[in-house]
């Protein structure tokens, strides 16, 4: 019983972590076809992070909660960066979190525009979560699914035979976060200077990270 009673404390901890802690870039307001403007206080999470697998954990304990308080708007939403390894070393901790970031950001507004797009179906209803948890999943998604690619990576870094959301890096490394090796004073990072293509070995590396993504019902 004690150890249940910790279990259950620490999944509502991290459940009110979730509701309270959302960074400006996550609060954002969709367009639902013919319903009008709809507020989100979105999460992004990695999917194997405490915070994706505790609340799967309680949407799988309260399948039929209605309202629900956490609405799950994609289970695995694949993001990829596309970066010159030349500049960009990813294996440094300073430039691993910026790139997370700058995904997350990301991610947010892919859901935002396919939530708005003529083709979703979703509605405010399902957002709301009064048609349960899962109820926006599948038209969201098969609407995100047309945005995504197939990519050519290593093993380890990418599936090929999923499509992932692709984007470029924004910013130029800072000193700290440049390739070790790299002498030389960075060229300065801009669009004609990043890798134009996003799959093949010769255009540039990809790395994917798989994020899930749930708007607070509600």
């Amino acid at each position: 019983p004690g150890g249940a009673e910790d279990a259950g404390g620490k999944m509502r901890a991290v459940l009110e972590q979730v509701r309270r802690k959302v960074s400006k870039e996550q609060n954002t307001v969709v367009q639902v076809q013919n319903e009008g403007p709809v507020e989100l206080k979105m999460r992004v999470f990695v999917a194997n992070s405490t915070e994706a697998a505790t609340v799967r954990k309680y949407i799988a304990e309260h399948p039929d909660q209605v309202p629900a308080p956490f609405v799950v708007l994609s289970k695995n939403l694949q993001m990829a960066v596309s970066y010159d390894p030349e500049k960009i070393d990813p294996s440094i901790a300073s430039v691993a979190d910026r790139l997370r970031k700058q995904i997350k950001t990301h991610a947010v507004k892919v859901l935002r525009e396919s939530i708005g797009d003529g083709e979703c179906s979703v509605s405010t209803l399902a957002l709301r979560g009064h048609l349960g948890a899962l109820a926006p999943t599948e038209a969201i998604m098969g609407v995100v699914g047309k945005r995504g690619v197939r990519i050519e990576a290593d093993p380890d870094q990418a599936d090929p035979g999923n499509r992932y959301i692709i984007l470029p890096v924004k910013n130029k490394p800072t000193k700290e976060e440049r390739p070790a090796g790299d002498a030389q004073k960075p060229a300065k990072a801009s669009k004609s200077s990043l890798p134009k293509k996003a799959v093949g070995p010769a255009a540039a590396r990809v790395t994917a990270a798989h994020l899930q993504a749930g708007g607070q019902g509600g």
